[in-house]
Order: structure tokens, then sequence, then C-alpha cells
């Protein structure tokens, strides 16, 4: 038994809705996608600017636009960070510089007392002293070593 005509004719409004509503909802996203695309544009061209600064080994900042927007909020961020682990990066490189200079002195002067003491193998009193200075020696590196180790 076939529907009656005026179900047949009650339901096309309902599809014609139906497909109505699919289109306008496909229609919405799309919309959404390309904002969404355009709107964050300006975030991946700056990831990508900070990409090619890192790869070339840069020390230029972040090109911060015109606009006093949040983008350029997140750029001036940026940039303070950056400048400040460069900042601390270039004072760990001197602290460790420093650090190697301070432990080559008595690691001579000890190297020294020691073949000192090698050419005193004869005299029991002079062994003895250099055996001391080159304990002397020790007890600085010792110092050293716990003054890094509390910088550390």
């Amino acid at each position: 038994m076939s529907p009656s005509p005026h179900r047949r004719i009650a339901r096309r409004p309902a599809r014609t809705r139906l497909a109505g509503l699919l289109s306008l909802l496909a229609g919405f996203g799309l919309a959404s996608w390309l904002l969404t695309t355009a709107a964050l544009r300006p975030v991946t061209q700056m990831r990508r600017r900070a990409e090619s600064l890192r790869a070339s080994g840069s020390s230029e900042p972040l090109p911060v636009g015109p606009a006093r927007d949040e983008l350029a909020a997140l750029a001036i961020t940026l940039n303070e960070f950056i400048t400040s682990v460069r900042d601390t990066a270039a004072r760990e490189k001197q602290m460790v510089s420093d650090a190697s200079h301070e432990l080559r002195t008595p690691l001579a002067v000890l190297r020294a007392q020691l073949k000192l003491a090698h050419l005193s193998e004869g005299d029991a009193t002079a062994l003895a002293a250099d055996l001391r200075l080159a304990e002397d020696s020790v007890e600085r590196l010792s110092s050293l070593e716990t003054n890094l180790l509390v910088l550390a």
C-alpha cells in the first residue's frame, strides 16, 4: 500500500529542511575553518620566524608588529624570555670559565710541588715540607670544589 498523497507532501519539506540544515552546517563549518586559519596566520608566521632564528643561530629578537594586540604582547614577552635565557647561559659560561681558571692554578702548583717532592727523595725534611705544601694545595682544591657544588 502506497502512502497517501498528503503524507508524501508532508515529507518533502522535512527532507528539504534537512538538506538545507546540512548545507548550512557545512557552510558554517567551512566559514569557521577559514576564519580560524586567517586569525591564526600571524601566530603561524611568528612560530616559523622563531624556528628560522633558532635554526640559523641568530640573536635577533622576534619581530613585534605595529599593532598593540595580544600577538605583539606575546612577541615582547618571548623576546624578554629569550634575552633572559641568553643572559643566564652567558653567566653560566663565564662561571665555568672562571672555575676552570681557578682550578688550573692550584693544579699547576700541586704538580710542581709533587715534582719537587720527587727531587727531594733523599732529604726527608725537604720531602716532608714539599708534601705539606702539596696537602695545602689539595685542601685549596677541595675548598674550590665545595664552593662549586654550593653554586651548582
